[in-house]
């Protein structure tokens, strides 16, 4: 898979369980509620068949990690790790990768993501691609007992109506 994996800070990141269901209200999420590690679902960009989940962690100095595990057919085809930086400003995250798989990549819009942030509360946060309008839900996950899906392909990315 020649393209890396774009899905997004945090978006990095939803429960199996419940990660398709609309959050109950649209609250801006604070700048310190988005630190933290997450789970959630995930996709390819310019290639929507190829999705799966991810868990991120976004760390309160403006660096991130993020860990795709991706399925084709429900198949585990590839597994990504992408890290850079991350801001927030005006309900927008934006996050900037600078290496996937350990390789620099080039500082151009291609690397760099915008995401539309709102959460419930309760620890969930849903995630809107100003540049897909794909949506990706997440759940916080860095308490104790916490432990990854065993099956990565069945996570769901949607497109709000628009």
């Amino acid at each position: 898979m020649g393209c890396p994996l774009r899905a997004g800070l945090l978006a990095t990141l939803v429960a199996a369980a419940g990660c398709a269901h609309a959050p109950a209200s649209d609250t801006a999420p604070t700048t310190a509620q988005l630190v933290g590690t997450w789970h959630g679902n995930a996709v390819m960009l310019g290639d929507p068949q190829l999705r799966g989940d991810d868990l991120q962690v976004t760390n309160a100095d403006g660096s991130f990690v993020a860990y795709f595990r991706l399925c084709r057919n429900g198949t585990l085809r590839e597994v990504v790790v992408e890290s850079g930086r991350w801001e927030y400003a005006d309900g927008v995250v934006k996050t900037t990768t600078q290496t996937v798989n350990g390789r620099s990549v080039p500082p151009d819009d291609y690397f760099i993501e915008r995401y539309r942030a709102s959460t419930s509360g309760s620890g969930r946060l849903r995630l809107v691609s100003l540049k897909t309008h794909d949506v990706f839900d997440k759940r916080r996950v860095d308490t104790p007992g916490f432990t990854l899906p065993t099956d990565p392909c069945t996570m769901a990315v949607q497109k709000p109506g628009i």
